[in-house]
């Protein structure tokens, strides 16, 4: 697999996980204006504040970051 690829399908893996996270904060409850500054947002601030809000972390490839902050 070449570097590209491998960035492409790292890429897409994140925006999966990114709209994963968003829909498990809706179920939770969170706002309109929370969800939509998840949406907005990079993957990598997504996967963040779930680390900060107990939702599934998915790949976080071992990093160990503090809580998320945000809304």
């Amino acid at each position: 697999m070449t570097a590209r690829v491998k960035h492409n399908e790292r890429r897409r893996r994140n925006r999966e996980l990114k709209a994963q996270i968003v829909a498990a904060a809706g179920e939770m409850g969170h706002g309109s204006e929370v969800l939509a500054w998840l949406r907005q947002g990079p993957p990598a601030r997504a996967k963040e504040w779930a680390k900060g809000h107990g939702l599934p972390q998915g790949c976080t490839r071992g990093r160990v970051t503090p809580p998320a902050k945000g809304p």
